[in-house]
């Protein structure tokens, strides 16, 4: 069964969201690709395995991660359903900010695959 991922990546920026959905495919999952907040929850109405996305979508360079925790705080990723990936190229390694699992970006696909696969 293929797992199914949302990348939210700025708009403008889509080498992060070619790039992180080749990969995903790679390791198995169909990857779906949004611009917006909105356009995640929009999207979000059928069920993903993952959402991987920018922590400051929508605002680029700030460390405001409002965005992430409006999606972070959805049922289906509350519940442990869906898996969520937040990265940002303000921080140095992985980290848990309010128990979000986020990853430095540029980020090195093997920290992917170990937050995707829950072993960080």
């Amino acid at each position: 069964m293929t797992k199914t991922a949302l990348i939210g990546s700025h708009p403008g920026n889509d080498v992060i969201a070619l790039v992180t959905g080749r990969y995903l495919e790679y390791i198995g999952y169909t990857p779906t690709i949004a611009h917006s907040v909105d356009e995640i929850l929009q999207k979000m109405d059928i069920h993903f395995d993952a959402v991987v996305m920018e922590l400051n979508l929508g605002k680029p360079g700030s460390y405001d991660y409002t965005p992430a925790k409006t999606i972070y705080s959805q049922t289906p990723i509350q519940a442990g359903v869906t898996n969520f990936i937040g990265f940002s190229g303000n921080i140095k390694e992985p980290i848990l900010i309010e128990g979000m699992i986020c990853i430095p970006k540029p980020f090195n696909l093997q920290i992917l695959t170990d937050a995707l696969e829950g072993r960080i």
